[in-house]
């Protein structure tokens, strides 16, 4: 617990990167991790000083691992002072509290709400937990199946807060880890890291990923509900090809999101027509699955303790 106290105060002084101090949260979490609570106490404690990715990245590490101890409902609750005390920050004059990244959506602020001890209960499988009508931690209700690889199964599903706000659009597609992938020792990490990829990666022409979150025995990720085909089968409706002119937004659109992707430092390494899907009717092509997607810097993915990069082909969803 100290040590991750220490080098997160490091790090918001510019004197540790955050690889290291993804580093040292994994050796406390594996070490002590009845300590979550605690760790999770720190970070929302010294939130306004760390960047909205970081964060996320963070907590969804803490909330996520494997062997976290819940707090007994018996257990009195002690009030104890801040686990880091107020230190004097120098900041350039323009700056004000407006400008530290904080989580304002809705959407964003109920990610993480922590689920409460249950009852032990049967472990149900896959195939009871996914199916049509099912409802998801009270949120979404799955419609159907609309894509299946190596690494997930992808479900249309529904919103049900905006459905019942009456909203034009309550649909998201939600990424499951498949009952087989789920096995692989680094199966969780995969998923926890692609969902801090899409956060860092915001653009019009890559899909939006809302939410990491758990339900029963599923980690899933909420992602945008891309309307439209894939390239791919857009392709095969097309065996005498298109104009140029036609082809032109596809291209731009794939080509924004590549060179967008670059100057954040990453590489997509499963580019392909089945990992982009085009809206005809608006003229809109988007980028998915940045599953196995690394960092450029090669540097700085030597630093880097998990590399999604290394599972290779078993990562097509």
């Amino acid at each position: 617990m100290d040590e991750f106290k220490e080098a997160l105060r490091a790090f918001i002084k510019h004197e540790l990167v955050f690889d290291e101090l993804i580093q040292v949260l994994e050796q406390v979490l594996e070490q002590t991790p009845e300590n979550s609570e605690k760790l999770l106490k720190l970070l929302t404690e010294v939130q306004k000083r760390l960047d909205e990715e970081n964060y996320l990245v963070l907590k969804s590490k803490i909330e996520l691992f494997d062997d976290i101890t819940q707090i007994s409902p018996s257990e009195p609750v002690v009030k104890s002072t801040p686990l880091i005390e107020s230190e004097p920050v120098i900041e350039p004059e323009s700056m004000t509290e407006s400008d530290y990244p904080t989580i304002t959506t809705g959407i964003t602020r109920s990610l993480y709400n922590r689920t409460q001890p249950q009852p032990e209960q049967r472990n149900e499988s896959d195939e009871e937990l996914l199916k049509t009508g099912a409802i998801i931690r009270e949120n979404y209700r799955l419609e159907e199946m609309i894509g299946t690889g190596g690494m997930g199964v992808v479900w249309k599903a529904v919103n049900l807060i905006l459905e019942e706000g009456i909203s034009r659009n309550p649909y998201v597609a939600i990424k499951f880890l498949n009952t087989d992938f789920k096995q692989h020792p680094d199966a969780q990490k995969a998923l926890v890291r692609e969902f801090a990829r899409y956060q860092r990666l915001r653009h019009p022409n890559i899909v939006e990923a809302y939410e990491l979150s758990r339900y029963k025995n599923l980690v899933f990720i909420v992602m945008e509900f891309i309307k439209g085909i894939t390239l791919k089968k857009f392709i095969q409706n097309h065996p005498y090809g298109i104009s140029l002119e036609e082809a032109a937004p596809i291209i731009k659109g794939m080509g924004d999101a590549l060179v967008y992707a670059h100057q954040k430092g990453l590489v997509h390494l499963d580019f392909k027509p089945g990992n982009i899907f085009y809206d005809e009717p608006e003229e809109i092509s988007k980028v998915i699955d940045f599953g196995i997607a690394r960092l450029i810097d090669p540097f700085e993915r030597e630093k880097t303790r998990y590399d999604p990069g290394n599972l290779g082909p078993v990562m097509k969803c």
